[in-house]
């Protein structure tokens, strides 16, 4: 196996873990609350996990509650989790050569678009309850900056000859290819 083709496998099993890895284990997006007595909060989310920071109840007193595992709450977005995956699946095959880069970043655009709207839907268009969700799409940034900065080896086409690379170069007699 040549130096090349050991480089190329270590950077494509890389790209999959942490991708991988972040899909799992990232914040998804963050909800800002406000209560009516002025106590402000943040509840931090994650596919199997969530977190509050500051107070999600007024009478707590502030402070930040420890992170909690929630297995039913993965249970109940198989749809994020199958959108993120299939995103990591997308960039192993970018690294395989199976697929482009474009088409691996627009579903990790999809995969993240998907829970921005999910949280559209939930929230009331006048925004009575003051909570704000902003997603945060580390995913995205993380397969995007593996896939542009650290690109997949695109292999030349085999089957074309320098024969008919240089005849599709030059013109014919009438001004066409």
């Amino acid at each position: 196996m040549s130096e090349k083709s050991k480089f190329e496998k270590r950077k494509t099993i890389v790209a999959t873990v942490t991708t991988l890895l972040v899909a799992l284990f990232s914040p998804v997006g963050i909800i800002l609350m406000s209560h009516p007595y002025g106590e402000f909060a943040a509840h931090l989310v994650g596919v199997f996990w969530s977190t509050y920071i500051g107070s999600p109840i007024p009478i707590d007193g502030g402070g930040m509650v420890p992170p909690t595992l929630n297995p039913v709450s993965g249970i109940l977005v198989i749809p994020l989790i199958i959108l993120r995956l299939l995103f990591v699946l997308q960039v192993y095959r970018a690294y395989s050569g199976k697929t482009s880069r474009g088409a691996a970043i627009t579903v990790g655009v999809v995969s993240e678009l998907f829970i921005v709207i999910i949280n559209l839907l939930r929230s009331s268009p006048t925004f009575t309850t003051g909570d704000l969700y902003i997603p945060i799409p580390i995913l995205l940034l993380v397969g995007y900056l593996f896939l542009w900065r650290f690109p997949p080896y695109v292999p030349s086409t085999p089957w074309e000859t320098p024969e008919e690379s240089d005849k599709s170069l030059t013109p014919s007699i009438d001004g066409t290819k």
